[in-house]
This record gives C-alpha cells, sequence and structure tokens, in this order.
C-alpha cells in the first residue's frame, strides 16, 4: 500500500470518528439543556462547555458565559470557575485587540 492510500485511509477514519462524535455530543447537548431547562446547574455548566467548546452546537461564547452564570448561580462550582476563567480570557483578548 502506498504512502498516499495510507494517509487517505487514516483521514477517512478521522472523518468518521469526528462525523460520530459530533453526532454524539449534539444529543449530549439536547439532554443537557433540557435538563438546564429545569434549572440542573450541573447540565447549565455542561452545555455551556458544550459552547463553549462548539462540540455538538455551533461555539458561541456568549452563550457559554450566560449557561456558566446560570449554573454559577444554581451552585455549581465548575459554572462558576468556568465563567470566571471566560470572562478573564475575554478581558486579554481585548487588552490584545483579538475579537
Amino acid at each position: 500500500m502506498n504512502f498516499f492510500k495510507v494517509i487517505s485511509l487514516f483521514l477517512f477514519f478521522v472523518l468518521i470518528n469526528m462525523s460520530v462524535s459530533y453526532a454524539e455530543d449534539k444529543e449530549l447537548a439536547a439532554k443537557y439543556d433540557k435538563e438546564c431547562m429545569k434549572n440542573n446547574a450541573e447540565s447549565c455548566y455542561k452545555l455551556g462547555f458544550l459552547y463553549a467548546s462548539g462540540d455538538g452546537v455551533k461555539q458561541d461564547n456568549a452563550k457559554a458565559k450566560e449557561l456558566y452564570q446560570k449554573a454559577c448561580d444554581g451552585g455549581s462550582a465548575e459554572g462558576c470557575v468556568s465563567l470566571e476563567m471566560l470572562n478573564s480570557a475575554n478581558k486579554v483578548f481585548n487588552l490584545l485587540g483579538i475579537k
């Protein structure tokens, strides 16, 4: 098997794995969304993480911030820490002129 076939096969499997992973993340996002609407702080935090990373949903830092705030208000320490990290990162980006 030549080098290009090996690389092509490898890339094919990577893309398949990414597609399956995205579909699983999309299902998780729907699950976390339902639970977050019921004020489950842990689900709000996990959904915020998906929005921050763009896994299973369109990446949206404003939505992530909103969800982290809801999680933090609901008693999630992870939500509070993530909210602070996101706010700190935004301050650094603004100082550097990065949008």
